[in-house]
């Protein structure tokens, strides 16, 4: 049941999040948060992360619908393991928030940047159900990894 409010969470908190920028935040306007470390800004993004794919957004679609079901397949199936579980859910919770911005409004609402002076982090702008997918894969994969190193022993 911790698994469904999780999915749920993450979705509603990111439409509350999305709708609040879409409506209050002009396209080429600002906010700082958090002391300036953090930029709130609006950007329409058709594509995948990172605008992979921003040319095609009806096969991006079709990828995160494909890409939600595989991971609610192996929530199902590895519903014992609360560490995977944890992260299938993540994933899932932020597939399915970005997938109904896809269905509803042909793209993505993005609204977060990092201040920093340069590199990577200075151009991507994400929202929170990205965040929730990074670490959500973040957790599957050290999950996998200290199984792999707890067999080897």
């Amino acid at each position: 049941m911790i698994i469904i409010g999780i999915i749920f969470g993450i979705v509603i908190a990111d439409y509350i999040l999305k709708e609040y920028v879409d409506r209050h935040i002009n396209l080429d306007k600002k906010k700082q948060a958090l002391n300036g470390k953090i930029i709130i800004t609006k950007y329409y993004n058709k594509g995948a992360a990172a605008n992979l794919l921003n040319k095609n957004p009806k096969l991006v679609a079709k990828i995160s619908f494909v890409t939600t079901l595989v991971c609610a397949f192996r929530l199902f199936k590895e519903r014992n393991d609360r560490l995977k579980s944890l992260a299938f859910s993540l994933i899932i919770g932020g597939a399915i928030s970005n997938l109904l911005d896809r269905i509803k409004k042909g793209h993505v609402v993005d609204y977060l940047n990092f201040n920093v002076k340069k590199g990577i982090l200075k151009r991507l702008i994400f929202n929170i159900s990205d965040l929730c997918i990074i670490f959500g894969a973040i957790i599957y994969i050290i999950r996998d990894l200290l199984n792999c190193f707890n067999h080897h022993k």
